[in-house]
């Protein structure tokens, strides 16, 4: 009976070692669905945290609620290709520049103002395009009535001054009347026509006398100089230049019948020639008879009388004296 008690005594405790073994195994299982669970739990909280965020973007972003996403695009198929290279092309760009918004508007203003400007700069070129144009405009037919008037007193004054023959002004690109230039040629009595550079000296002063007159006619002066204007000119061009400055001087062209009376005009001329001086109404004589000194003296002539015996000798003392000048008043 003892050892029956034995034997049973055994088994049993075989049998609550093999229990506790059994408890031991389901107690690790228990532990390791504890950490599951644990897990898990972690897992569903990272999950709806994300999922409130991506909707409340989802509604910021593009204004839809989470069951009209999930009704719209539930069934939408994805590109898998065609996500893995957005997704690579987002890792590309590197880390998100959170200043980049304010950046691109600041940038944006700057661009609009600076296109104002451009726009202002066009409109104003613009403007300034149609001011040249009508000046341009204005200009040329100023300046091709000017020179048809010049041309033509040109052509009268000349045959005056040389009695007979020809000459004329003459643009050189007609075409462009602001870029043009002007060529003057002339043709002598009994010579054949030619350009001003190929005339004698007292053709040349002559001729530009000629211009200088027909400039007066079109837009008369009260008064002008000229110095040693007749120092080329033979003793018979010598009373043609006279007479000329006689009739300006007395305010009348005497060059076109029916013209209008001009104002006269007073004529300050530096000469050394005698017929020039007679025909002046006051002389003033600088001479220098002594080295450093100058003396001026001056006479007056009355106008439309005989000039004085005092003339004479100013007029040779312009000869004689060293370094003289001789200046004269016509009007």
């Amino acid at each position: 009976e003892a050892s029956a008690l034995h034997e049973r005594a055994q088994k049993t405790t075989l049998e609550a070692e093999a229990l506790t073994a059994a408890v031991n195994v389901k107690k690790g299982e228990a532990d390791a669905l504890q950490n599951d669970l644990h897990q898990g739990e972690m897992l569903l909280s990272q999950n709806t945290t994300r999922r409130g965020f991506l909707v409340q973007r989802l509604t910021d972003e593009w204004q839809l609620s989470y069951e009209d996403a999930k009704g719209k695009y539930a069934e939408a198929e994805v590109d898998a290709e065609r996500l893995d290279f957005l997704r690579r092309r987002i890792a590309a760009l590197g880390n998100i520049n959170m200043a980049a918004p304010e950046e691109y508007e600041e940038l944006t203003k700057r661009r609009d103002a600076l296109k104002a400007q451009t726009d202002d700069l066009d409109q104003a070129k613009n403007d300034l395009r149609s001011v040249i144009a009508r000046i341009n405009a204005t200009t040329r037919e100023n300046f091709r009535q000017t020179f048809a008037e010049v041309r033509e007193h040109f052509r009268k004054l000349y045959a005056v001054l040389f009695e007979g023959g020809e000459a004329d002004l003459i643009l050189t690109n007609a075409e462009d009347m602001l870029e043009s230039g002007v060529e003057i040629v002339a043709q002598p009595p009994g010579k054949k026509l030619q350009n001003l550079s190929q005339l004698s000296g007292g053709e040349k002063t002559l001729t530009a006398i000629a211009l200088l007159f027909a400039f007066f006619m079109v837009k008369p002066s009260p008064i002008c100089m000229l110095d040693e204007a007749d120092a080329a000119l033979d003793e018979a061009n010598v009373e043609r230049f006279v007479s000329m400055l006689r009739e300006f001087g007395a305010g009348t062209a005497g060059t076109e019948p029916g013209a209008p009376a001009r104002a006269a005009t007073q004529f300050l001329i530096v000469s050394h020639n005698k017929k020039t001086m007679e025909a002046c109404d006051a002389i003033y004589g600088v001479t220098m008879e002594e080295s450093g000194v100058t003396q001026m003296v001056s006479v007056e002539f009355r106008k439309g009388g005989a000039a004085p015996a005092a003339a004479a000798p100013l007029a040779d003392a312009a000869e004689q004296g060293q370094n003289k000048e001789t200046a004269g008043e016509a009007s």
